[in-house]
């Protein structure tokens, strides 16, 4: 259990640790499930990327996660409203870069 300003603290632009450390520290979250909240600002459209929802805290501001679902999570996807508040859950597979957002893969909507 791990929330989103806990973690973008240390690895986020307001983090102290040198890339090193980021490196070594990742490998504790990296893999582990996350359950955060935010606003939807965009979605796949087409038959490729349908299964991307990227998530900030905040209306206006950049994506800060990407959200990657399998088929199983179709349903549910398609009838998210851009701009909608959600919870969502999903595993840790990459940190936030530049212009990178963190990623999740296997989300889940609840």
């Amino acid at each position: 259990d791990v929330s989103f300003e806990e973690l973008d603290k240390q690895f986020g632009k307001q983090s102290v640790l040198s890339r090193a450390e980021k490196k070594k520290l990742w490998k504790k979250y990296r893999g582990k499930y996350v359950r955060w909240q935010g606003i939807v600002l965009y979605k796949g459209m087409g038959r490729v990327d349908w299964n991307r929802v990227g998530v900030s805290r905040q209306q206006g501001k950049k994506a800060e996660v990407e959200i990657l679902f399998d088929w199983r999570m179709f349903s549910e996807v398609i009838n998210i409203r851009i701009g909608s508040t959600v919870t969502y859950r999903g595993k840790l597979v990459s940190r936030s870069g530049i212009d990178a957002p963190y990623r999740l893969e296997d989300g889940d909507i609840e």
